[in-house]
């Protein structure tokens, strides 16, 4: 009776917390594509640093056409534990950036909100799956954030 009355207890509390040894890429922030303009004449700025805030070592520089294309980021995951409420992640992937930040000698650091893009992102309408991009199949988020506007610093 003691070992039956075991193995039920052991079953039901080992159903409740599952790893799964899985090999996947997590997306951690989207593609961001734009242009750097100067602010008042709208010419397009080249060479402008643009990285996502608190992640410097990953970035591009503005094209002539003032034009920047920042790729999408995603980290490796190695073991799913899925328990009753959330699937937790390991190692645990980067959080979502909270902004994009635009720097050039000369210019005025600029540094751009991306939760309202999210907010857009996370409202698209989908054909399958969750509309959720961090944790859903999505193959290819990727947000437009269109022109933005650089002043000369006076310095």
């Amino acid at each position: 009776m003691k070992l039956t009355l075991g193995l039920l207890v052991m079953t039901l509390l080992g159903g409740c917390i599952i790893p799964i040894p899985t090999v996947q890429m997590k997306v951690t922030a989207p593609e961001i594509r734009g242009h750097v303009v100067a602010r008042g004449t709208n010419d397009p700025i080249a060479g402008v640093k643009v990285h996502f805030e608190g992640r410097d070592d990953i970035y591009v520089l503005t094209k002539k056409d003032g034009s920047f294309v920042l790729p999408r980021q995603s980290d490796l995951v190695l073991l799913k534990v899925f328990t009753p409420c959330p699937v937790i992640d390991y190692p645990t992937p980067r959080r979502r950036p909270g902004a994009l930040t635009l720097q050039k000698n000369g210019w005025k650091t600029e540094s751009i909100e991306l939760l309202p893009y999210y907010r857009m992102l996370w409202s698209r309408p989908q054909s399958k799956g969750n509309a959720h991009w961090k944790s859903s199949p999505w193959e290819d988020p990727m947000i437009d954030i269109g022109d933005t506007h650089l002043s000369q610093s006076n310095s």
